[in-house]
Parts: structure tokens; sequence; C-alpha cells
């Protein structure tokens, strides 16, 4: 079982590389920037989730070792709901707000060790990924409905909505937990939906002329030069005229 996980993780952490990599052209995209920025920061963060969750991370060190992943780990529920919003808000924004919520939330997973024996804290980090999550599909469900492309609502609405269901059942997970880590069966269906949910990222992100994140109008066909005869003097000769382009 232990192998079996371990492999998951990697070929996940892999995956989640790739899809940085395929992101990173686009960073200074005219139209979908922050799009850009907010899937490369999730990736990275999920990345770093997908190795602190793991069964021996988890059972075999500290808290005080585990709290940057748990920081990380915690501030990947903050970045959906802005990955949500930028893939459905055509308006969306990064603001220097959204770094400070990012941050707050982060630097408090990361300092949950020093709240032990105060449940109220607990109740605080498992309540955020939730509240984050049913944001996310607020975001979702408001511009669905308007959104005239069915392949990118279609594809989209997969994405974030897995995205929420899986917060939900690991924090359910977790709640079921006595000291709030994950089980073998656990830490195995968790690393199994992150595979499987970055595993369509990156397949249509590394599809052949796919755009992923976002569908861009097709660009107008270049029109043809056709041949066009012209009477020259006592004959006819065939002139290639320059192509009239769409105004």
């Amino acid at each position: 079982m232990g192998l079996i996980d371990a492999a998951l993780r990697g070929a996940l952490v892999a995956l989640l590389a790739l899809v940085v990599a395929a992101l990173l052209p686009h960073w200074r995209h005219p139209r979908h920037a922050d799009l850009v920025r907010v899937g490369v920061a999730l990736a990275l963060s999920l990345a770093v989730q997908a190795l602190s969750a793991s069964p021996w991370v988890e059972h075999q060190l500290s808290c005080s070792a585990q709290s940057p992943g748990i920081g990380i780990s915690l501030g990947s529920a903050a970045l959906f709901w802005l990955f949500a919003r930028a893939v459905f808000e055509d308006d969306f924004r990064l603001r220097a707000w959204h770094g400070g919520l990012w941050a707050a939330v982060a630097l408090y997973g990361a300092s949950i060790c020093q709240w032990q024996g105060w449940w109220p804290a607990f109740v605080v980090m498992r309540a955020l990924p939730i509240g984050f999550a049913l944001l996310g599909l607020a975001a979702v469900a408001g511009p669905w409905r308007v959104d005239l492309v069915e392949r990118r609502r279609h594809w989209r609405g997969v994405v974030v909505g897995g995205g929420a269901a899986y917060a939900l059942v690991m924090v359910g997970l977790r709640i079921r937990s006595p000291d709030g880590s994950l089980s073998s069966n656990g830490a195995l269906g968790d690393v199994s939906m992150m595979l499987a949910l970055t595993g369509f990222i990156a397949w249509r992100l590394l599809a052949p002329r796919a755009q992923g994140l976002w569908e861009d109008a097709p660009a107008a066909p270049a029109a043809t030069a056709l041949p066009t005869p012209l009477p020259i003097g006592p004959t006819r000769r065939t002139v290639l005229l320059p192509p009239r382009w769409p105004d």
C-alpha cells in the first residue's frame, strides 16, 4: 500500500509540474494573465500538499516539522476559490488583498501546532476549506448559465465542481479521524482524487491546439489568392492579385 501511495504521489507531482510548464509561457497573456498566475500558484501549492499529506509525513514527523506544509496546504483552499473566480469571471483581476488573504490563511495553518488543545482553532481550520469550496461553487453557478461555449462550461464545471467535492470529502475524512490525520486508505483516496483531477487538466492543457483554461475565438482564415485573368495587350495573361484581408 505504501509503495502504491508513493508512486501515485510521484505521478501527481510530475503532472502538476507539466501543468506549470504549460502555463508559464502564457504568464503575460493579454487576456488571461491573472488566470495563468493563479493556476500556477495553485499547481505549486497542490504539489506541496501532495507531499505533506503522505502517510509517512503525517505519522512520522512532528507537528512543528509539518507546519510549513500544513500552511501551504490550507492556503490551497483560498487559491482554489481565486482560481474558480478567474475561470468564470471575465472581469476578474488579481488584487493585493488576494495575496494578503492567502498569506493570512497559510500563516494560520502553519501556526496550528501552537493551538493544540484549543478546539475552536481546529474548528476554524476545518471550516476554512469548506467555506472556500462553497465560495468556489458559488463562483461557478452564477456565470455558468450565461456562458455560451458549451464545451467550456462542461469541462470547467467538472474541474471546479470536482475540486470542491474533493475539498469537502477530505475535510470530512479528517474530522472523523481522532488526530486529524488520514488513514492509509484515506490517504490513497486523497491522492487518487487529486491525480484524477490533475490528469484531466493536464490532458486539456497539453492536447494539440487546446487552449486549456480558456477558449479564444478562432482566428479569421486568411484569404486565398485567386488567379484573375486580366487583358494585357492583344492577349490575355493570368495575373495573381494580392489577397483581400477582411475588414
